[in-house]
């Protein structure tokens, strides 16, 4: 999937993996790819329409985690 997030969680071309909460089964889970940024300031987070009914997020406060590998090395 392809997605946009605040350049703070992750940059053009990065891989992520995101998890709605409540996780119910697998399908709250998504590999997403970075395509775009948000804006700077915000928590926003723009995802893919049909992995909201994939999901099955209802809005009412679903929450959705992000993780990126660290690719920096000391």
């Amino acid at each position: 999937a392809e997605v946009k997030v605040p350049e703070s969680v992750g940059k053009v071309g990065d891989v992520l993996i995101m998890v709605r909460i409540p996780t119910p089964d697998l399908m709250s889970l998504m590999v997403a790819k970075v395509v775009g940024n948000t804006p700077a300031n915000s928590n926003m987070t723009v995802i893919p329409a049909d992995f909201i009914g994939t999901s099955n997020s209802d809005y009412d406060g679903d929450e959705l985690f992000t993780w990126k590998r660290d690719t920096e090395t000391i």
